[in-house]
C-alpha cells in the first residue's frame, strides 16, 4: 500500500545504528573483550552463564562482524556486542571519584584488599592507559581516578 501511495522514498537509508535504539528506548549497549584467559574461550555461546536479560548481538573477530546464535564458539580477540535493559534506579545511586596519589593508602593494593562499606563498589578506574572495568584482582595505582559507586 505505502508503495501504491507513493510513501517510499528510494533514496532513503532505512537501516539503524545500535545508537538510534538506544536513543528511542530503554535499551543500552556493552562490549565484552574475550582475552586469551578468559573463562568463555572455546564455549558456544548457549553455554556461557548470561542472564537472560542479555543478548549477545554481535561479535567482532578479526576485523569481520559476526551475527551469532547459540552454537557460536567464543574465540580470544573476540569483542561481543551486548544488549540489555538500561539501568533505572539512579534515585539510589551515587557516583563519585576519588584520586589517587602517591600517598593514597590505597595505592599499591589490590581491590580484594581493601575494606569497602557495605553498598560500596569501585566500578571503574581510569588512567593514562585508558578505563577499566576492575576485578579483585586489579591494583590501583598512582595517578589511578577510582569512580565508586554507592547505593
Amino acid at each position: 500500500m505505502a508503495h501504491k501511495l507513493n510513501m517510499i522514498d528510494e533514496k532513503a537509508d532505512v537501516r539503524r545504528t545500535f545508537n538510534d535504539y538506544q536513543v528511542e528506548s530503554d535499551i543500552t549497549f556493552s562490549k565484552i573483550s574475550i582475552s586469551p584467559h578468559h573463562p568463555w574461550v572455546g564455549h558456544s555461546l548457549k553455554d556461557v552463564p548470561l542472564p537472560p536479560e542479555l543478548l549477545v548481538t554481535l561479535i567482532l573477530r578479526n576485523g569481520v562482524s559476526l551475527v551469532p546464535n547459540g552454537s557460536t564458539v567464543l574465540q580470544a580477540g573476540d569483542l561481543l556486542v551486548l544488549a540489555g535493559h538500561e539501568f533505572e534506579d539512579r534515585e539510589n545511586l551515587t557516583l563519585y571519584e576519588v584520586s589517587i596519589d602517591k600517598t593514597h593508602k590505597w595505592k599499591d593494593k589490590s581491590l580484594r584488599e581493601l575494606s569497602l562499606p557495605k553498598g560500596t563498589l569501585i566500578v571503574m578506574i581510569q588512567n593514562e592507559k585508558g578505563t577499566v572495568i576492575p576485578d579483585g584482582n586489579t591494583v590501583i595505582h598512582g595517578e589511578d581516578t577510582l569512580v565508586i559507586a554507592r547505593f
